[in-house]
């Protein structure tokens, strides 16, 4: 069987997209060189499946940073909303929800059917548990900042109260939902189609969605790893048969056998900040050249391998709030320089004067009607210069005074 390298700059939705609104689509699914001499002919569906983990790191959704780990969340987790290719929010486990006037509170209804693994219902009480074990963990407390409580209605209602108004608040909701009783386990119970049996994930008959799984084994082995040699070395030789990666990393480790690689969009965004209080960059006119004179395609090849994508303003290409006409590339303007410049465009003398050297193309143009001292300025040092200054009212007087006057 051929194994799957999952080049995953977010680790999220990739095993098991598994909205309401279907399973995802193969044109996120995009095999680089690696599948470019696959055979044709579609592969029977694998028996069994494997993936490797860190034991010390655990399966709670809300403590676990291991990346390896996280892989298997999408098995074992479900959420109120899964966010899609487009960074839409497709509902999950919501059946439905209504927003306040003010934007500051949401009321959600669960799906009613929904068991956990082990044949306890899904109540709103489990739902407001794990949004609060979330709000206190590290990895979900920014999205979850703005919420004030969260409380439950009833058995399926659930009310979240923010602190000011978001509109885009359920994408914000992708967060795993598991037993109120089990949310300070190591492994707690959720309601996805896998079940944690010892170090196997096995399929649960009481999973409530009628399609199937991405992945369809029966059981799914558990290798135990304790370095990223481990992992790769699992996945080369072992029964490992899915890992993620970040080919940006600085710790990212190359494969050396047969496999297909995946790649998943990311709402992950690098940028540029300026100093909008001090330095250069205060001159709103160099931020904006700026703006328009960085490479960004270049950039997503040469920095990036070609695992990113350009974008000019905050937000992903790929989502219904990139606007595509604000971001167009502003076409060049020819230059036309003012009117005063082109009637003040004169031939210069080869040693101008020190006095006028300050002044307008126009005022240097006419330094003919200088006085004698303060041509004669033209020849002094440096610090003799600036001696003269005394006379610059002087000169200032001449030269702004019509031509006409040059006869009187």
């Amino acid at each position: 069987m051929k194994r799957l390298l999952a080049l995953c700059l977010l680790l999220a939705l990739l095993l098991c997209a598994c909205s309401a609104a279907g399973q995802p689509t193969q044109a996120t699914q995009q095999p680089t060189e690696e599948t470019a001499a696959a055979p044709t002919e579609t592969a029977a569906a694998p028996k069994t499946f494997g993936l490797s983990y860190l034991p010390e790191h655990g399966f709670n959704p809300y403590t676990c940073t291991a990346t390896v780990n996280r892989a298997a969340f999408s098995l074992l987790y479900e959420s109120l909303f899964v966010v899609s290719s487009h960074f839409r929010a497709e509902p999950l486990l919501c059946e439905s929800f209504t927003a306040s006037e003010d934007g500051k509170t949401y009321r959600y209804t669960l799906v009613s059917g929904v068991s956990f693994s082990d044949g306890t219902p899904l109540t709103a009480q489990d739902a407001a548990a794990s949004l609060r074990a979330a709000q206190q963990s590290a990895l979900y407390s920014g999205r979850l900042a703005h919420m004030l409580s969260v409380t439950a209605d009833d058995d399926r209602t659930l009310t979240v109260t923010l602190d000011t108004a978001y509109e885009n608040f359920s994408l914000m909701l992708d967060v795993p939902i598991v037993s109120a009783a089990t949310v300070q386990s190591s492994t707690p119970l959720g309601t996805g189609p896998y079940y944690l049996d010892g170090e196997v994930l096995r399929r649960s008959s009481r999973w409530w969605q009628t399609q199937a799984p991405a992945v369809t084994a029966e059981t799914i082995e558990l290798q135990a790893a304790k370095t990223p040699n481990d992992i790769r070395d699992n996945f080369e030789f072992g029964s490992t048969d899915l890992v993620y990666c970040d080919p940006n990393s600085p710790a990212a480790v190359g494969y050396r056998c047969d496999y297909e690689a995946w790649e998943a969009p990311a709402p992950i965004l690098h940028y540029v900040g300026f100093n909008l209080y001090s330095g250069w960059f205060t001159n709103v006119a160099l931020r904006r050249a700026f703006t328009y004179g960085v490479d960004r395609e270049a950039m997503t090849s040469a920095v990036y391998n070609g695992f990113a994508q350009a974008a000019t303003l905050p937000c992903s290409p790929a989502s219904d709030l990139y606007d595509a006409q604000l971001a167009a590339p502003i076409r060049p303007r020819p230059f036309r320089p003012p009117s005063a410049m082109l009637a003040c465009r004169r031939p210069r003398r080869t040693v101008p004067c020190c006095l006028c050297a300050r002044m307008t193309r126009r005022a240097c143009a006419l330094r003919n009607i200088c006085p004698p001292p303060c041509r004669k300025t033209a020849s002094f040092s440096r610090s003799a210069r600036w001696a003269a200054r005394p006379m610059w009212p002087l000169c200032r007087r001449v030269i702004t005074t019509p031509i006409s006057a040059r006869s009187a």
